[in-house]
């Protein structure tokens, strides 16, 4: 029996909303984010606004699920790497700090995105200037070698420099379309937040939200 607040055609379990507000979304503005709010049998996900601080906002995301359900697919880490290379627009190079940070916090964000398997999985533990995880370095260098990023050095301080190929590029965006609407603007958001902050910039907003990620830090954000 339909009750008096029923859709004209019944309740619906597969129904659909959706619901936007949108004012300023671009990483490292200054806008800001109310809500995004999607659900579809019981999964929800809400952008509940960014973390304001003087560096600039670090976009925050939060995903609530019912037991047992999934937003899209799972992917390996050395994938999702190569997607936020190469959702960099316009196209940049990441610096050493850049990329550690983005795949933090990709990896703290969306975390349902990455393969369950221990070893498909990043593992950031508090280094010298943050959040760290060598694996990553590993992972940029086979991605060197199978020819999908290429790796030169800042002229001025040495830092390796990391961009991705045509060809890593086009795989990156495949790697984009296979995620859920989510996970999709999680990577895009924080690879285009990291690139937008010098490095004491970012790692003090990195500081600011995840403050144990300092304990053994030799920077004084």
């Amino acid at each position: 029996m339909s009750g008096a607040g029923s859709e004209p055609h019944g309740r619906r379990q597969d129904a659909i909303q959706k619901r936007y507000w949108m004012d300023g979304l671009n990483a490292g503005t200054g806008g800001r984010c109310d809500a995004v709010q999607l659900s579809e049998r019981g999964l929800k996900h809400s952008v509940t606004g960014f973390a304001q601080g003087r560096a600039g906002p670090i976009p925050r995301l939060v995903l609530l699920f019912r037991r047992g359900e999934r937003s899209g697919l799972r992917m390996k880490r050395q994938d999702v790497l190569l997607a936020a290379l190469a959702s960099a627009r316009p196209s940049k190079a990441f610096e050493p700090v850049h990329v550690q940070k983005a795949m933090f916090l990709i990896d703290r964000r969306a975390k349902a995105l990455f393969s369950k398997s221990k070893d498909q999985r990043y593992h950031f533990v508090p280094y010298d200037y943050g959040p760290f995880d060598s694996r990553v370095y590993h992972d940029l260098d086979q991605l060197a070698r199978d020819g999908l990023i290429s790796i030169d050095r800042n002229p001025e301080y040495g830092y390796r420099r990391y961009t991705a190929t045509d060809l890593g590029r086009e795989q990156g965006e495949r790697a984009l379309d296979r995620m859920s609407d989510a996970h999709r603007g999680v990577v895009t958001d924080m690879a285009n937040f990291v690139l937008s902050l010098p490095f004491r910039a970012l790692v003090s907003a990195i500081y600011r939200e995840f403050p144990e990620m300092k304990a053994n830090s030799v920077f004084k954000a």
